[in-house]
């Protein structure tokens, strides 16, 4: 058990976050195995992204990548109204429904009861 904490310990120090990692309980009875797999699948990213000479599983990491706009760029976009966003239909509307009563299954028989 000791083994494993310090592997949990290891992974935590190469950057793995700590919700895709397991209990030590996990691996040593067995009882979550899935969590153990996508562990090692993290380690393998991180130590892949920290220059680790080792295959990759899984998706690789993406890069954080930073995006400046000039101001001339942030006024531009505050004048602009996506319609999409305010569920605009390009006009269309409900006047061509149908107006009443569907009749999915039949005749309605309480309606078409004649009262004497």
């Amino acid at each position: 058990m000791e083994n494993i904490a310090k592997f949990l310990q290891g992974c935590e120090k190469l950057g793995c976050p700590k919700h895709d990692l397991f209990q030590t309980i996990d691996l040593y009875e067995n009882k979550n195995p899935g969590q153990v797999v996508d562990a090692i699948f993290s380690l393998s990213r991180h130590a892949v992204k920290s220059g680790c000479d080792v295959p990759i599983l899984g998706p690789k990491l993406a890069d954080k990548r930073e995006v400046e706009f000039s101001e001339e760029v942030l006024n531009a976009g505050k004048h602009v109204i996506n319609t999409f966003q305010f569920g605009y239909n390009g006009g269309a509307n409900q006047s061509g429904a149908r107006s009443g009563r569907r009749d999915i299954g039949g005749i309605d028989p309480v309606r078409s009861v004649v009262e004497v």
